[in-house]
């Protein structure tokens, strides 16, 4: 008797796209510096979180932009799930 364990089905691309949450969260966090920094909220520190905010969001971004390069042309270190090498979905609008 084998026990095998159902694999689950794949997220759409919807789904397991990171970059609207890239590009939203460091939206908030720009909006956030300049909001912070126009009140002159730095005695708090606010102003220099949220900016730090902003530069990790640009280089989380440029790695990611670097990393999805590299996966679509075959690159043996690129991180592997970002590219969808299956068939495309006839449902998904994209």
């Amino acid at each position: 008797m084998t026990d095998r364990t159902p694999t689950p089905p794949l997220l759409g691309r919807r789904w397991t796209n990171p970059l609207p949450v890239v590009v939203v969260g460091t939206a908030l966090w720009a909006v956030l510096a300049i909001v912070a920094t126009a009140v002159g909220a730095s005695g708090a520190g606010v102003a220099a979180v949220a900016w730090a905010g902003v530069v990790v969001g640009l280089l989380g971004g440029a790695l990611f932009a670097w990393q999805l390069r590299a996966a679509r042309r075959g690159s043996r270190g690129a991180q592997e799930g970002l590219v969808d090498r299956r068939a495309p979905d006839p449902a998904d609008p994209r």
